[in-house]
């Protein structure tokens, strides 16, 4: 805190071929949880991804339309009302 601009590296425990395990392991996980519904529902479509695509187009949906707002107010209107 005292020196805001001292490069402050950091060190993963194990180095390199730690992160590298770690990473593999992260990764493997993420392709079970992936491939694990589509298993589990016997090749139809399982219902988890139904729900995940309906979560991520209201998403969209959403970002859309703030978006569209976001463009309508000016920055120093924005500020107003954030901090109003």
């Amino acid at each position: 805190r005292r020196l805001p601009n001292h490069p402050r590296p950091y060190l993963f425990p194990g180095g390199l071929g730690g992160l590298s395990v770690v990473l593999v392991l992260a990764l493997g996980v993420l392709s079970v949880a992936a491939v694990e519904p589509l298993v589990a529902a016997a090749g139809a479509f399982p219902p988890e991804w139904i729900m995940l695509g309906v979560w991520l187009g209201i998403g969209l949906v959403f970002s859309v339309l703030a978006k569209r707002m976001r463009k309508k107010i000016s920055k120093e209107e924005q500020e107003m009302l954030i901090l109003k």
